[in-house]
């Protein structure tokens, strides 16, 4: 139940005629703001009979809900929705903002070795665990102990880290197996106090450094209520309620009948179930990636001919018309709403300037299939069989090159059947999805000597050794640009789009801000509800 805090009151029948004008201009704006939808006035809330419109802020409790609940450690979990009412609680290192810039969480500052594979950490002062200790530099060397042991969503992040060691009390040296551009986009994972019992499963007892601690648990819910110790900048007023559910169908469900006020795109899709019309949406752009992959050891893909068919194909179109417009096109393996980000600029290309291209590479048009004498344009294309939304993007992609001079036979397989055959390399093209490196990586897929694509990257390598200890911005930008430019004119496969998710909020929730990759619950702490009633007293949006 909502309790209403405070109640305000618009138009006193009995103001006078100065007061009843403000008045009457701030009703004007408060009916703009109360345009929007909002649902889920509740019981208890009361209003004064004497007023046209009132506007109850409701200091109502949030409540949320999670499944998969067998495993509450967030090292060792590998539930993204415990994931993130994790991070209400624990705090890492480093979070992302919304256009993916690293913003210090718990660090105050940092320096990166010249060769890229040193990091030295400076902690904040005077953050305090929920228990009421200091965090020190012992704790994030314990949980780096534990991380690198780990097998939960965390483990690439691990698998990157060599050694480590506390070089004072606030202060951390962390040593990596390779160069990286900036590993603060790694060190988001959250930190825990060496106080705390590591165990693996639904026992674990979480004590954070975050705006929120562990009031109670039990078999079905968990209680957090605000930390009066917080060192961030709005300590919260409410509580949150945290329902333990079976299964994502149950959890979707709740959302549905108002019983929790948020959910992820990702537990309403795997219940198969659709949000409510009138719930507020924010998306994010996952790290997910969408491309179309090329055997560069086939002969007849020759570098112009994959530029061809890159600008031969419309990726807009595939997001919208096959990936049900969750997705947002890019040129190059780094995410599109990352600061970093620089287009190729593919756009504006005809049909012309792509049969040039073939042309130029020995293929001319026989019967409407390009040919050199030797080879022609029938080219394979494998897909996994078992994912109805990659057939669809793969029966696309065929369809936009048909009647371009392509002939594309799309062949769906079973998963292992067409793991199998990308591993031996027998195939022309095929069509995957990759999470990217969460460190803002132009050559993902490419790191290694040997890739799936048979390319030899040096080049794009040696473009993108340029990078390391640059810390300009607009420099950083204009070395993507060129990695891009260059990427696209020899692409060994062809970036389509990176999937977006989904946050879904209670048509009464206010205060929201912007979720980001690590952060899908921001500001929760300025989380607040507001309802209304009119003269007649109908409530607004119920």
């Amino acid at each position: 139940m909502r309790i209403p805090q405070r109640v305000y009151t618009i138009i006193s029948e009995k103001s006078s005629k100065k007061v009843i004008f403000m008045r009457r201009i701030i009703t004007v704006m408060l009916a703009v703001i109360l345009i929007l939808p909002l649902a889920g006035c509740k019981k208890g809330a009361k209003t004064l009979d004497n007023s046209s419109i009132v506007v109850l802020e409701d200091n109502s409790d949030i409540n949320l809900a999670i499944s998969g609940i067998s495993n509450l450690n967030p090292l060792e979990t590998s539930s993204k929705s415990v994931q993130s009412i994790m991070n209400i609680i624990y705090e890492p290192l480093f979070t992302y903002d919304e256009k993916i810039s690293t913003v210090p969480v718990l660090a105050e500052s940092y320096s990166l070795s010249e060769d890229g594979r040193q990091m030295t950490i400076k902690l904040k002062d005077g953050v305090k665990w929920h228990d009421g200790t200091n965090l020190t530099a012992e704790d994030v060397i314990y949980t780096l102990s534990k991380l690198i042991h780990s097998k939960g969503l965390y483990k690439k992040t691990a698998d990157k880290i060599s050694s480590f060691t506390a070089i004072s009390k606030n202060e951390v040296v962390i040593n990596f197996n390779k160069q990286e551009l900036d590993f603060s986009y790694n060190l988001t994972f959250p930190i825990l106090s060496k106080n705390t019992g590591y165990v693996s499963g639904a026992d674990f007892v979480p004590v954070g450094t975050g705006a929120y601690k562990l009031a109670t648990k039990s078999e079905n819910e968990i209680v957090l209520e605000p930390n009066s110790l917080w060192h961030g900048d709005v300590v919260p007023r409410k509580k949150v309620f945290i329902k333990l559910l079976r299964d994502s169908s149950a959890l979707a469900e709740t959302f549905n009948v108002n019983e929790t006020d948020a959910i992820l795109s990702e537990e309403a899709q795997e219940a198969g179930h659709a949000p409510k019309s009138n719930s507020q949406t924010k998306q994010i752009v996952s790290n997910n990636m969408i491309f179309l992959g090329f055997n560069t050891q086939n002969p007849r893909l020759l570098p112009e001919v994959r530029r061809a068919i890159e600008l031969l194909l419309d990726k807009q179109a595939i997001v919208e018309k096959n990936a049900y417009g969750y997705g947002k096109v890019c040129d190059i393996s780094v995410n599109p709403d990352c600061w970093a980000y620089e287009s190729a600029g593919l756009d504006g290309y005809s049909q012309d300037y792509t049969a040039k291209l073939l042309k130029h590479s020995g293929y001319v048009l026989e019967n409407g299939v390009y040919s050199n004498g030797e080879y022609t344009m029938t080219l394979g294309l494998i897909v996994n069989a078992d994912n109805e939304e990659k057939l669809a993007i793969a029966y696309a992609i065929s369809e936009m090159l048909s009647g371009t001079g392509f002939d594309i036979k799309v062949d769906a397989l079973d998963y292992d059947s067409y793991l199998s055959r990308i591993d031996s390399g027998n195939y022309d093209m095929f069509l995957g999805e990759t999470e990217t490196d969460s460190v803002i990586n132009p050559l993902a897929m490419l790191d290694s000597a040997s890739n799936y694509f048979g390319f030899d990257a040096s080049e794009l390598k040696g473009m993108m050794s340029e990078l390391y200890g640059v810390s300009n911005q607009e420099r950083y930008k204009k070395c993507i640009k060129d990695i891009a430019i260059k990427f696209a004119e020899n692409p060994p496969y062809v970036p389509l789009f990176f999937t977006t998710m989904s946050m879904y909020y209670g048509s009464n929730v206010s205060g929201i801000t912007q979720p980001t990759l690590t952060d899908r619950y921001k500001d929760i702490e300025k989380w607040y509800f507001y309802n209304t009633k009119t003269e007649d007293g109908d409530n607004r949006g119920e």
